[in-house]
C-alpha cells in the first residue's frame, strides 16, 4: 500500500485504541495513584520531569512528546499518563501480605518522583486488590481497615469481584478501595482497578466547577433581577427620553454576563465531560447490590449528581440570560430606531413647511421685485430720453406713456420667470 497517498495522521489515530493499556495484575497487589492539576505549561514541564527522571535512573528512550509510559522496575510497574487537565502516576506493587491495608515499603525514587513533580495534587487513591472470598460480615469487619463507622461496597463484575470503600481520606490524604476478587482473570483484575480509580479521578476533576458555581450564582442572581427590573421598567414605563440610558444598562449588564461565560464556560463544560466518563466507568464495573449498604454508584449519586446539576444549571442560566439580554436589547433598540425614525418625519414635515412659506414668500418678493425693476427702468428711460418736446408728434398720444410701462412691466415680469424656471430646472437636473 506504499503507492498510495498516506495521511499524515493516520498512524497516531491507528495507535490512539491502544493507548492507555489496561494493567495486568496477576494475583494480590497494592496501587498508589496520584493525579495532578496542569495546564499547558506544567503539562510540558511534567514530560521534561518524568524524562529527567528516567535519566536518572539510567532510562532515556523517552520522548516529551509521548503521553504515556509505562515501566517494570523489578516487580513494580510505573505508570505515568497526562490528561487534557491532569498527569497521573500510579505505582502497583505486588502483595503476598494478607493484610488488607499493610504499611508499604515505597522505593525511594518514588518519593523523588512524587516530590519534584510539578502540579499540584487533585486526587490520591490507594486501592488493595486481594485474591480470595469477601469476609462472611464486611460491614461489621472492614470500617475499621477504613477508620471509619462505615463502608459502603457492592458486588462487581457479574459478582466475580466485590469491592469496598468509605470514600473518605485516610491519614496519607488517599481515599482507600478493597477490592476482593473471586474469579477475576489478570486482565480484568486490571480493567477493574482501572475503571475504579479513573472514576474517582474524574470525579474529582469534575468536581472542580462546583465551588465556581457556587461563587458565581451571587453574581448570577443579581443579574437576573437587574434585568427584570429593567425589562418592566422599559415595558411599563411609556416614556422613551430613558431609552438611550436604558439601552447603555443593558449593554454593561450584557458585558458583565459575557464576562463570566468566558470565564465558566471551559471549565462547566469540562465538569460534564469528567462526569460523564465517571459514571459511565462506574457503570462498567456492573453494580449489583450488597444487603444492608449502598453501592457506590448509588453513594456518589447522591452528592455526585447534585453538584453537576448546580454547575449545569449555572451554565444554563448564564446562557438564557445572554439570550434574554439580547432579546431585550433588539427590542429596545427598535424602539430607539422607530422614535428616532418619528423624530426626522417631523423634522422633514417641519422643513416642508418652511419650504412652502419660502416659496410663497419668493412669490411675493417676485411681484415687488418686478415692480422695482420696472420703476427703475421708467426712470432710467424718462433720463434718456429727457423732455417729450423732442419726440415725433406720432409718439405723443394719450396713454402711450402708461401703456410704454405696462410693456416693460410684462417684459421685466416674463425674463424675470425665465431665470427662475431655469435655476429650478438646473437645480433638479443637480
Amino acid at each position: 500500500m506504499d503507492f498510495i497517498p498516506q495521511h499524515p495522521m493516520r498512524q497516531l489515530l491507528a495507535d490512539e485504541i491502544h493507548a492507555r493499556p489496561v494493567p495486568d495484575i496477576a494475583g494480590s497487589a497494592s496501587i498508589i495513584h496520584l493525579a495532578m492539576t496542569n495546564d499547558r505549561n506544567s503539562t510540558r514541564a511534567a514530560r521534561k520531569h518524568f524524562r529527567g527522571f528516567l535519566e536518572q535512573l539510567g532510562a532515556s528512550n523517552f520522548s516529551e512528546s509521548d503521553s504515556c509510559d509505562y515501566r517494570h522496575f523489578g516487580e513494580i510497574e510505573l505508570r505515568w499518563e497526562t490528561h487534557q487537565e491532569f498527569c497521573s502516576y500510579m505505582l502497583i506493587l505486588p502483595q503476598d501480605n494478607d493484610r488488607f491495608f499493610p504499611e508499604l515499603v515505597l522505593p525511594d525514587w518514588w518519593a523523588e518522583l512524587i516530590r519534584t513533580a510539578p502540579g499540584h495534587l487533585i486526587n490520591g487513591i490507594r486501592l488493595e486488590l486481594r485474591c480470595g472470598p469477601t469476609p462472611e460480615n464486611p460491614l461489621s469487619e472492614l470500617p475499621s481497615h477504613f477508620g471509619e463507622d462505615w463502608v459502603y461496597g457492592s458486588h462487581i463484575v457479574e459478582r466475580l469481584a466485590s469491592v469496598w470503600s468509605s470514600l473518605r481520606q485516610d491519614d496519607m490524604g488517599l481515599t482507600r478501595y478493597l477490592v476482593f476478587s473471586h474469579a477475576l482473570s489478570s486482565f480484568q483484575a486490571g480493567r477493574t482497578c482501572q475503571r475504579l480509580i479513573e472514576s474517582d479521578t474524574y470525579r474529582m476533576v469534575a468536581l472542580l466547577g462546583f465551588p465556581l458555581a457556587r461563587e458565581v450564582w451571587p453574581l448570577i442572581n443579581t443579574a437576573d433581577s437587574e434585568l427584570g427590573e429593567l425589562t418592566s421598567r422599559i415595558t411599563e414605563g411609556g416614556e422613551t427620553h430613558g431609552d438611550q440610558k436604558a439601552l447603555a444598562h443593558l449593554g454593561a449588564l450584557s458585558t458583565r454576563i459575557e464576562r463570566l461565560r468566558a470565564r465558566t464556560g471551559f471549565r462547566f463544560s469540562a465538569s460534564r465531560a469528567y462526569a460523564e466518563l465517571s459514571r459511565r466507568r462506574l457503570s462498567d464495573l456492573r453494580e449489583s447490590r450488597w444487603e444492608g449498604t449502598s453501592s457506590l454508584a448509588k453513594l456518589t449519586d447522591r452528592r455526585f449528581l447534585p453538584a453537576m446539576q448546580t454547575c449545569n444549571a449555572a451554565d444554563r442560566h448564564l446562557r438564557e440570560l445572554s439570550e434574554r439580554i439580547s432579546q431585550t436589547t433588539s427590542l429596545l433598540r427598535t424602539r430607539v430606531e422607530l422614535n428616532q425614525e418619528m423624530q426626522n418625519q417631523k423634522l422633514l414635515d417641519e422643513i416642508s413647511q418652511r419650504a412652502k412659506l419660502q416659496l410663497r414668500l419668493q412669490s411675493v418678493v417676485e411681484g415687488f421685485s418686478v415692480i422695482a425693476i420696472t420703476y427703475y427702468l421708467v426712470g432710467m428711460l424718462s433720463i434718456a430720453l429727457g423732455d417729450t418736446a423732442y419726440l415725433p408728434e406720432w409718439l405723443i398720444v394719450p396713454g402711450f406713456k402708461a401703456s410704454g410701462i405696462v410693456a416693460l412691466a410684462l417684459v421685466v415680469y416674463w425674463y424675470v420667470r425665465k431665470r427662475k424656471k431655469r435655476l429650478l430646472d438646473n437645480e433638479l437636473e443637480g
